[in-house]
């Protein structure tokens, strides 16, 4: 860990500006450069571990590679007192994260001109073959002057590249981590655009999807609940940005959008309210549990439902008063009602030729059985013994192979063999 205020080679040491998982940023002054700069530093429980040492330098390589205005930009990877550091562009701003906790949801307008610069950067790395695997507002930094920078790809990975995931450790944030991460399968630019999509439904509703009391139940989450409209949790969110958004972190990757530019491309024309239906099929959201359709249509589109819905409304009344013109014909007098009303009924008020109400007739007794005991005949009871004797056994499914998923049969009392 570097001492605040001293001098590192040719950097003074300024100020602590953040911390992470595998290490501690600091602010410093570059004194041949004379700029200020980021310094990188392994945080000094993890610096003496080899595995940890060639992940940070597999970062540097990583982060070397990038060159976009919405990346926070790689300088260098040195050694200060036989420390790797990198040395890095330092961004005068504030997290994502902090910013959504100070002010709530976003405006449409505004959480679009931030989140579109995360994804021009994002694609940059994605055209590089480059998968952040842990995007979220606090690796979201707004510039003072307006710049948008993705930071930290401590834990990227190039596609096809071999893993470096420490055996039975879930690598990611599980607010944002899509199924396939969660269960450590293998990921790839859809992984970040469904992260991406949570990022942009809490800048609109001003909290994630996902609230429980423990990691492990927003994990369960991640694989098997379907989220909440972003509307019912914040603000007002157009139905067209919420079918881009809720397509977005759909559970099936290949029902996600494919690309970065997809997935931006749907998200300017649901803002601009030119949306085509086919391209943002959402699966349905809930509503307090219920499943809602989040089919967007036009006024026109309303209008022309509403005209079918009435015309076959009133083809249905010329049908039954048809019907009840042809029995008062055939009989000479108004067809019986159906049943037979209540000796307490209340009289009609107004209009004393009004048709009775229609009450159900009462349930004839089954064939062969006592009035007062209501037994089953011996046929009866011998068809229920024959019914009994073909069920099938019931047969256990397998019990899945990965422990998280184990884990969560058992919550929910699910059995297997």
């Amino acid at each position: 860990m570097l001492k605040l205020g001293s001098r590192v080679g040719r950097f003074h040491v300024l100020a602590l500006v953040g911390e992470g998982g595998m290490g501690h940023v600091y602010k410093a002054h570059d004194a041949e450069l004379e700029r200020e700069v980021a310094l990188k530093a392994l945080r000094p429980d993890l610096a003496g571990d080899p595995q940890f040492v060639e992940r940070f330098r597999k970062e540097a390589i990583t982060q070397a590679r990038l060159l976009h205005p919405n990346i926070a930009q790689f300088y260098d990877l040195i050694s200060l007192d036989g420390h790797l550091v990198m040395v890095m562009e330092f961004v005068d701003g504030s997290a994502l994260d902090c910013v959504i906790k100070q002010k709530g949801a976003f405006a449409l307008d505004e959480a679009m001109s931030i989140f579109l610069q995360a994804l021009d950067g994002l694609d940059s790395a994605h055209k590089k073959s480059i998968i952040h695997r842990d995007l979220k507002p606090a690796n979201i930094i707004l510039g003072r002057d307006g710049a948008v920078k993705v930071m930290d790809f401590g834990i990227a990975r190039a596609m096809g590249e071999s893993r470096m995931t420490l055996t039975g450790r879930i690598v990611g944030t599980p607010n944002y981590m899509a199924p396939e991460q969660v269960l450590n399968k293998e990921v790839d630019a859809r992984t970040d655009i469904y992260a991406m999509g949570i990022v942009l439904y809490q800048m609109l509703a001003g909290v994630v999807p996902f609230i429980r009391t423990s990691e492990f139940e927003v994990l369960r989450a991640q694989l098997e609940e379907e989220p909440e409209a972003p509307s019912r949790k914040g603000r007002l969110v157009a139905s067209g940005v919420e079918r881009v958004i809720l397509k977005a972190i759909a559970k099936d990757p290949a029902k996600r959008f494919q690309s970065i530019a997809e997935f931006r491309s749907a998200l300017l024309a649901a803002q601009s309210g030119n949306l085509p239906a086919e391209s943002a099929d959402a699966p349905p959201a809930t509503v307090n549990g219920s499943l809602i359709g989040l089919t967007e249509t036009s006024a026109g589109d309303g209008s022309k439902r509403s005209k079918r819905i009435w015309v076959g409304l009133s083809i249905l009344v010329v049908i039954i008063t048809a019907t009840i013109v042809i029995i008062t014909n055939q009989t000479g007098s108004p067809p019986p009602a159906i049943g037979k009303a209540s000796d307490a009924a209340v009289a009609p008020t107004g209009n004393v030729n009004a048709p009775a109400p229609l009450v159900s007739p009462p349930l004839a007794p089954l064939p062969h059985s006592k009035e007062k005991g209501n037994d089953t005949s011996a046929a009866a009871a011998s068809a229920i013994g024959a019914k009994a004797r073909n069920t099938k056994p019931l047969v256990l499914p397998d019990c899945p192979k990965d422990e998280l998923q184990k884990r969560i049969w058992e919550i929910d009392g699910k059995r297997c063999r």
